[in-house]
């Protein structure tokens, strides 16, 4: 801002000269439109973009909020869907072994269905599939009889033989190995040739094991 007299014989009047005083509403109109600014930046800082202009938007309401297995995240099981044998479709059974019989005895695995193991006798065979070994083994014969009203799954049947101090022995698919499989109807039986490697100093000592999924027992036979 500039001052120049006027006049020459009365008083210098101070007056104001260039464009100061023609600034001073619009810095007023731009402090004001700043002001506004700050104000509607500070009250529409909480809503979510894209959101609708007519009020605040809740989130995390509890309806939203999915129930999880602590530390999973994913949904809680519910307790009467999940049970014993669930997973695989079948109830669970406590196995027992039963008391050991005689070759040539019969044991009842579960009720109307027993077993019995015949015809044990030592052999040489000769190596017949991909890990097959040659030499000293016994063979044996295992009966089921079904005395149900119910057909038998006899692909559920494991056999199992032992010598000595517990010294497990390897299967043999050599002749005449013949195992039984299928289904055994009611009020049938079927019969199935079993091979084992069993050395000769074993061979008075053998135990078989015939198990089963739907017996609960386990029954062993002792030469």
């Amino acid at each position: 801002m500039s001052l120049r007299a006027t006049g020459s014989a009365g008083p210098a009047r101070a007056v104001a000269t260039g464009i100061g005083p023609r600034r001073t509403p619009a810095v007023v109109t731009v402090a004001l439109a700043l002001g506004v600014g700050v104000l509607a930046g500070c009250s529409g800082g909480g809503s979510p973009a894209g959101g609708s202009g007519g009020g605040p938007t809740r989130q995390g309401s509890p309806a939203a909020a999915t129930t999880g297995t602590p530390g999973t995240g994913g949904p809680v099981p519910d307790p009467s869907s999940t049970s014993p044998g669930a997973a695989t479709g079948q109830s669970s059974v406590a196995v027992t072994t039963l008391p050991p019989v005689s070759v040539g005895r019969t044991a009842t695995v579960t009720s109307g269905v027993t077993v019995s193991v015949s015809g044990l006798s030592t052999l040489t065979v000769t190596a017949a599939a991909p890990g097959d070994t040659s030499g000293p083994a016994v063979s044996f014969v295992v009966e089921v009889d079904n005395h149900t009203a119910k057909a038998v799954d006899l692909d559920g049947v494991a056999i199992t033989v032992s010598y000595g101090n517990g010294i497990p022995a390897a299967p043999s698919s050599a002749a005449p190995n013949a195992p039984f499989g299928g289904s055994l109807a009611p009020g049938k039986s079927a019969q199935g040739t079993y091979v084992f490697r069993v050395p000769p100093s074993g061979a008075g000592s053998v135990q078989i094991q015939v198990a089963s999924n739907f017996a609960a027992g386990i029954a062993v036979f002792r030469r």
